[in-house]
Formats: structure tokens, sequence, C-alpha cells
């Protein structure tokens, strides 16, 4: 960030949660005074700013940290937050059912496995345990052997750990959390008069839309791994790399476009489904996975290629990635003469 203002460039990001970032954002969200309304999508989301300054090699730079609520990242949080506590309970009902057996004998190996748990589910914030130990007297004969008759056998007590677990949930640390997760931060270094609340929540939003084309480099596209020898030859691999990337992009959002306009999607396109509106470059590709070629040898000597014929959807797909069904012939395809 430091680099970018530096340089007379403007940015803004979600705030890192390290602990200067994290403790300033929960200063704010517990101190201010009054949030901007903000109209979204049929809901009313808000946020308020206040000022953020990071220091940086012994240099001040005054920030806006620009916190926003958002209806459904608090409606996911929340699920979460609910799944986490309810997993736990069933954690803790199963443990109850295995106390005082095998590895759980002991207050310290019980007290281990409750610290397991809530780490696991990260609940260590909404719920408190205690380990209780209620002795279970016995009573045995003092000595060994049979008692003489007539005589009362004497009788020593002995008393055997029997633990169980009290699980208490925190309903107020939980009702904190819920206040808290629906609130994120934002970090800019543009100010107030270039950049409104409003305008920086949508640009925020919108950066979906220049990273979307780009999920593909992160996913399951990849280089393997090669000796290319040259800055050259790694430069022009990239290159075409690149170019295929796109490629893959540009088919599927030429499909998209063509089925909203003509507002009908692929049929027999996914499994069990129809009218799919949302076709993906692989899935599109794939229809053509077992495309038959071939060449045969006249008896006159001349040579004849054929290509496999088109069923119903892969005319479909050609249709919609504008593709004319006449270059679709061999000699389009394969010839190379």
């Amino acid at each position: 960030m430091a680099h970018i203002h530096d340089r007379d460039g403007f940015f803004i990001a979600p705030a890192p949660m390290y602990e200067t970032y994290k403790n300033a954002f929960l200063d704010a969200l517990y101190e201010h005074k009054q949030e901007v309304l903000i109209p979204y999508k049929g809901q009313i989301n808000r946020g308020f700013e206040v000022p953020l300054t990071v220091t940086h090699e012994e240099k001040d730079y005054p920030f806006r940290m620009i916190i926003l609520y958002d209806h459904g990242l608090f409606a996911r949080k929340r699920r979460t937050f609910e799944n986490r506590i309810e997993k736990t309970r069933f954690a803790f009902a199963d443990l109850e059912t295995k106390l005082n057996r095998y590895k759980l004998k002991t207050e310290a190996a019980i007290d281990k496995a409750c610290e397991s748990i809530l780490a696991k589910y990260h609940t260590e914030d909404f719920f408190q345990y205690r380990i209780k130990n209620d002795p279970i007297v016995t009573y045995k004969n003092a000595k060994r052997g049979r008692t003489p008759k007539g005589k009362e056998p004497e009788k020593v007590a002995v008393a055997k750990d029997h633990f169980s677990v009290e699980l208490v949930f925190n309903e107020t640390a939980f009702e904190d959390a819920l206040y808290r997760c629906g609130y994120y931060p934002l970090i800019t270094n543009k100010p107030q008069k270039d950049l409104s609340i409003e305008e920086a929540m949508m640009a925020h939003k919108n950066q979906y839309k220049s990273e979307h084309t780009n999920r593909r480099a992160k996913s399951s596209y990849s280089l393997e791994p090669i000796y290319l020898q040259t800055p050259e030859r790694i430069e022009a691999l990239l290159l075409l790399f690149k170019v295929a990337l796109q490629v893959i992009v540009l088919i599927e959002r030429t499909a998209r476009k063509n089925v909203t306009e003509r507002n009908r999607g692929l049929d027999e396109f996914m499994p069990n489904r129809k009218d799919v509106r949302n076709p993906k470059t692989e899935y599109l590709l794939r229809e053509f996975e077992y495309i038959v070629k071939g060449e045969m040898v006249l008896l006159d000597g001349q040579s004849y290629g054929f290509v496999s014929k088109l069923n119903d959807l892969q005319r479909d797909i050609l249709s919609i990635l504008e593709v004319p069904q006449e270059c679709y012939t061999y000699e389009h395809l394969f010839d190379t003469s």
C-alpha cells in the first residue's frame, strides 16, 4: 500500500486481519455512531468510515478504513457459526459416552479431548466446559480368604473416579460474534471527494468481474514441469498458455452471450438437465471429444477424407459459438494441402 501511495497510485482492498488492523476494525465497529444506508440488489446495506494511519519505514500514511455491512455475508457467516456450534454439541455428546473408559479415565485426558473439540470447530469463544468427578464408592473385604463362620467380614471403601463434562454455551459471546459477522473492512488511499462509501462498495463488489477470467489460471489448468533451457522458450510457452486461456474465456463468453440473446439454453448438455444457460468451455469442448476422422484411398488412387456426422447437440453448440456448419468438413478441419 505504501509503495502504491508513494508512486501516486490508488487502491482499494480488503484490510488484512493482522493484529493492528483487527484492533482498529473492532475499535471502529464498537465506537461508531452512525452509518450510511446503501441500496443494493433490493436490500439496504450500510457502511461508515474512520481514518487509519499506517506507519511504514518511519513514515505515516493517512488512509481510510471503510467498514461495510452486507446481508449476504451476515447470512453466510451466521450459518457457519450455527453449524460449528451444532457440531461442537454433537461432539461433546459423543464424548460423554466414552468417558471413564480406555484413554479417557483421567481428568487430564478428558481436558485434552475437550480442548481438541473446541479447537477443531473454532468455538472456544462460545463454550466453556467443566469436568466434574463424582466418585463411585464400593466396598470390598479388607482381608482375603473366607470369613470365619459367625463373623461379619471387615469391609473397606474403594472409591473409583467417575467423570462427567458440563458444557455451557456463552450466549453473550455468540450475540457479539453475530453483531460483527456482517461487517468487513476495506482500506483505500483515495480521498472521500473522489470515492464515496457507496462507490467503494461497488468497486469492491465489481472486482469479481475482472478476477472471474483469471479463475482458470488458478484452478486445474497449469503448466507441466518442463525444462525449457532458455528464457526465450519460457516466454514463448507462457505466451501460448496465455493465448489458450484467452481463447477458453472467449469461447465461454460467446456461448453465454448467444444463449442469453436467444433466451434458450442447451438441452441434453448436462446429465438430467435441460435448458443449460451457463455452459463452461470444458464441457462444450468435451462434446466433440469422440469426433472421428479418417481417410480412404479409392481404386483410382485418389484419397477421400471424412469426419463423423454432427448430432443435434453438437450443431447447437456450433450455433451458439457462431461457427458456420459448412466449416465442419474434412477440408476445413484437416486438409493442409
